[in-house]
């Protein structure tokens, strides 16, 4: 039997096994940092998600004669969505694959009506697989980046996106988070950035707009 071990518990409670306090003092994490024990002894931050590899600390399950522990670990879907984040700032870039480069080089220097004029060029071109670089593609093309978020802003929006994923799973809503761009894009406008019609929502946006701006009021107000 596999037991779950919740990680809004206060990392205290091992400090037994600890040959040193531990200080919240780390000038690579961010400005909210919130230590967690994750994977089997990594102390890491909930916020952003930096991992602390000079330190480990083992613990088993007693209960768990295989050594198996199963953890809930919102931080990793928050490292997720601070990828995405720079995904669409344009900050993390397409990789240097041959049919991307040559399709830039194509289009150089052409300006789009919609992102999704050239998400289209993308389908025609078969470059649907590398639909998730496509702000970063668009910036190599017209040399505009559609979408700005400051580092101020995308820890922001991780904080308050860590209050939504613990509000999703402490009711239990369903398997998978809503879509990250819809997340963001309710973060980017709840929160006056100007770019935030420049993100792509899915078909049923208007349906996710009102999910996620209801869980938004629960966790963005308190």
């Amino acid at each position: 039997m596999d037991f779950v071990i919740d990680l809004d518990l206060d990392f205290r409670l091992f400090s037994n096994i600890f040959d040193e306090p531990i200080t919240k003092k780390d000038e690579l994490c961010c400005d909210n940092m919130d230590l967690k024990m994750v994977d089997g002894g990594h102390l890491t931050c909930m916020s952003c998600g930096i991992v602390n590899m000079d330190k480990e600390y083992f613990f088993t399950d007693i209960f768990d004669g295989r050594g198996i522990v199963k953890y809930i670990q919102p931080y990793k879907r928050c490292v997720y969505f601070r990828q995405k984040i720079n995904m669409i700032n344009a900050i993390t870039f397409y990789p240097n694959n041959p049919k991307i480069l040559y399709f830039i080089e194509c289009n150089r220097g052409k300006q789009f009506r919609s992102i999704n004029r050239l998400k289209k060029l993308m389908k025609q071109a078969n470059l649907n697989i590398y639909y998730k670089y496509i702000y970063s593609i668009y910036y190599a093309i017209t040399g505009n980046r559609l979408v700005t978020i400051s580092q101020k802003e995308t820890v922001l929006y991780c904080q308050q996106f860590i209050k939504i994923e613990r509000y999703f799973l402490k009711h239990n809503m369903r398997k998978n988070l809503y879509s990250y761009n819809v997340i963001l894009y309710m973060l980017m406008k709840y929160y006056s950035n100007p770019t935030y019609n420049k993100i792509i929502l899915p078909f049923n946006k208007n349906k996710l707009r009102k999910i996620v701006s209801s869980i938004a009021v629960a966790t963005l107000t308190v």
